[in-house]
């Protein structure tokens, strides 16, 4: 999986920027929880940042579009 998200990473980033950017933040945030090290585990705790909070912003709206049409 870490070779095909580095194959991705090096496709988009002459195209797409924002893909690329994302790809990255997935796989340093996959390959810094396998590594035992403090700065793999701050990379890990700052990438997790960059994926969970707008996971739970998205659920947040969804759950306020429900509430409205309710």
């Amino acid at each position: 999986m870490i070779d095909r998200l580095s194959q991705l990473y090096h496709e988009y980033l002459h195209r797409n920027a924002i893909v690329a950017s994302a790809v990255f933040i997935a796989l340093a945030h996959i390959e810094s929880y396998y590594l035992d090290d403090p700065d793999a585990k701050l990379v890990h705790n700052l990438t997790g940042l960059h994926i969970y909070s707008p996971i739970q912003w998205l659920e947040r709206n969804e759950k306020g579009r429900e509430e409205e049409e309710s």
